[in-house]
């Protein structure tokens, strides 16, 4: 993956998967000083919050977004984390929470996007947030009949190494808690 700056993270039952399907779960973008902006950064944060949930550090604030989306998912904790890749789109830091990034930002993440999809071939991605949602890259195709929530909510097809890969947008977890537990199991089952 010779376009991916921040390597994602890939737990050690990811090719086992949820219910037998692998998930990438798709964030949006890390906020990082120049010191911690690393291509470890990703498995770092990760890392750091699983040893929040085995009790061996206290807890920040940014852990709720993990905590939220694990525990609307088919397993939580420690065994949602170890079951999935979790990627960010963008592969340049933010400075700070609440910091946007630019239309440059989210056209770069497109080469290391197909990249990680081709790589680790999941079976579903879920995205967090309306707004990566809409700077994905084209190429894919619309779900016709496929509606998951109240809202429209459908797949859009990624075609990489001749496999479908339905990406599915929730509510990004910073935001709020959304219903997402039955639309995100739904996903899972229906790819």
């Amino acid at each position: 993956m010779q376009h991916v700056f921040y390597l994602p993270w890939v737990g050690r039952e990811y090719w086992q998967g949820i219910h037998g399907k692998k998930v990438l779960v798709l964030g949006e973008s890390h906020y990082a000083t120049e010191e911690d902006n690393l291509p470890s950064l990703t498995n770092d944060v990760i890392g750091y919050y699983l040893r929040y949930l085995a009790g061996e550090v206290e807890h920040e604030g940014w852990m709720n977004t993990y905590t939220k989306f694990a525990n609307s998912c088919p397993i939580v904790g420690e065994a949602f984390w170890q079951s999935v890749v979790f990627y960010n789109f963008v592969q340049v830091p933010m400075s700070g929470s609440r910091r946007s990034p630019s239309g440059d930002d989210f056209a770069a993440g497109a080469v290391p996007f197909f990249e990680v999809l081709a790589n680790y071939e999941p079976d579903v991605v879920i995205v967090w947030g309306k707004r990566l949602w809409e700077h994905l890259p084209d190429g894919g195709t619309w779900s016709d009949f496929e509606v998951l929530d109240e809202n429209g909510g459908r797949f859009y097809y990624y075609h990489v190494n001749g496999k479908q890969i339905p990406a599915y947008q929730v509510t990004h977890p910073s935001a709020g808690y959304s219903e997402w537990e039955e639309y995100i199991a739904e996903a899972i089952r229906r790819c």
